[in-house]
């Protein structure tokens, strides 16, 4: 028999995890719990959040001082934030249709809350949004010290009945802001990540004058969660950005584990902005970044990062990929995955820079570069390493496949050349005898469709180094390559039937 002395009494046969449970189990659930208490939505249809008598303990969730709130919001209510709320942040986690409760809310389609212009809620530790709910920022604030979540599946077995496993979770900011990470205008206190899609498909919608903000050790991760084979098709993410500010403190993720979109049409997208992030698209899952328009600012990027797929796909705006030190990378050495960067007519603009002496551009085996050419040509990648520009570490090494297009409706004459590539790096090495032009093209091949219709290779004009190609033969249009195809393989089949 065991004896343990506690407050000078001695309590015989009754170990140390014994006593504690036995402890627990006399207390109340509050104090159990540390004061943490389960605050509910109740049944008001008014729908404002700032009244106390609307809620199941008769106060709002984070005023009561002596307690910690757990929020919950369910059964498909409509709630509203238009006060500012943020001294009532003795709050714990934040759930709208996700979690379970001890007032046994369930999870139903329809589910919304709206912070409003005047509406601030702060102190939140984790901010949770499950499948059927909606989340607008629609001039307020939503600020809180841990990550915030878009998009998940409550796995608790002894909810199934009241799981909502399909659909999807959207969260919409179009004025005010929602912040993870406690993070105030550009101050660094903490690790907390925006993740969107998380075992549930989410749609985040950035525009107006909207704004999200996520910690120096956060990021966004879009697409986080593998799938589930229990919940198949879910799990994917989406970030449509048509204005307003993605000020993201580290990396952001497309595609880490699932299928990840971010599709930019407007607005700014700042990534690593606090000088230690990267932008990733394809990690271990299927990523896609569709930048037809605004501005985004990276410190670095890889496109096919890990085992899974990425394309990054510029068409328009200004895409400045630059100064981490490792510039972009195209694939990756490993092999695993692929990574294809694409570039679609003459409207964007590209540049890509390193410091340190780092090469600004690398691609791999598993890399493509894909140019898509139309009548008024296609842009040209502008690429720099400051201070490093006859230094043999800046070389630009480009090895995969370069893909060439022509847009419908554009038929480029035999001769006709197009710069893909310029940078001041100009490398000579006289010793090897090996004159780089500050491009190596070692490795780099055309795709079989391209090489009866075009050439590549790198040129100096005086002041840069150029990857320029050109057009050495009528391409066919595309209806014409099809059937020309079409009788390649019937000849085959021919032959082979002979």
């Amino acid at each position: 028999m065991s004896t343990t002395r506690t407050n000078g009494a001695s309590v015989r046969g009754l170990g140390w995890t014994m006593l504690a449970s036995a402890v627990l189990a006399a207390m109340p659930l509050s104090a159990a719990l540390g004061n943490l208490q389960y605050i509910d939505w109740s049944s008001a249809s008014d729908g404002n959040y700032a009244i106390g008598s609307n809620w199941n303990k008769g106060y709002v969730p984070g005023s009561n001082s002596a307690d910690e709130s757990e929020t919950y919001i369910m059964n498909g209510h409509v709630i509203t934030v238009d006060s500012d709320l943020s001294a009532d942040n003795n709050l714990r986690n934040f759930y709208i249709n996700y979690g379970f409760n001890f007032s046994q809310n369930h999870p139903a389609v329809g589910t919304t809350l709206t912070v409003a212009s005047g509406g601030a809620l702060a102190g939140i530790e984790g901010f949770s949004a499950g499948l059927g709910s909606t989340v607008n920022i629609n001039g307020g604030s939503v600020q809180t010290t841990g990550s915030i979540t878009v998009g998940r599946i409550d796995t608790n077995p002894g909810l199934s009945a009241d799981r909502i496993t399909t659909g999807q979770t959207t969260l919409n900011v179009t004025a005010g802001t929602i912040s993870s990470g406690n993070r105030v205008a550009g101050v660094d206190k903490s690790g907390a990540p925006l993740n969107i899609g998380s075992g549930g498909n989410a749609v985040v919608n950035l525009s107006g004058t909207g704004g999200i903000v996520t910690g120096n050790y956060g990021g966004t991760h879009i697409g986080l969660q593998a799938d589930d084979p229990l919940y198949p098709g879910q799990g994917q993410g989406t970030l449509n950005q048509t204005g307003g500010t993605l000020d993201n403190g580290r990396e952001v993720w497309i595609g880490e584990n699932n299928i990840g979109t971010y599709n930019l049409s407007n607005g700014t997208a700042n990534i690593g902005y606090d000088g230690n992030g990267s932008l990733e698209v394809g990690v271990n899952g299927q990523g896609t970044l569709n930048m037809t328009g605004g501005t985004l600012n990276t410190f670095s990027a890889q496109v096919g990062a890990g085992t899974g797929s990425g394309l990054l796909a510029i068409s328009g705006g200004t895409a400045n990929l630059d100064n981490n030190g490792r510039g972009v990378l195209i694939g990756n050495s490993a092999g695993t995955g692929a990574g294809t960067f694409r570039i679609t007519g003459h409207d964007a603009t590209i540049s890509i820079g390193a410091t340190g002496g780092s090469s600004p551009l690398t691609m791999y085996a598993n890399g493509t570069m894909n140019f898509q050419i139309g009548s008024d040509g296609v842009t040209t990648i502008n690429a720099t390493t400051p201070g490093y520009t006859g230094d043999s570490r800046s070389i630009i090494h480009l090895a995969g496949t370069l893909d060439i297009d022509t847009l419908a409706g554009f038929a480029p004459t035999v001769g006709d050349t197009f710069d893909l590539l310029s940078t001041d790096i100009a490398y000579t090495n006289g010793t090897l005898g090996i004159d780089h032009l500050g491009i190596d093209t070692t490795g780099l091949t055309l795709a079989a469709a391209d090489q009866p219709y075009w050439s590549f290779g790198v040129v100096y004009d005086g002041t840069h180094n150029i990857l320029r190609v050109t057009n050495t033969a009528p391409v066919p249009e595309p209806t014409s390559l099809g059937l020309l195809l079409m009788g390649g393989a019937a000849l085959l089949g021919r032959k082979r039937r002979a």
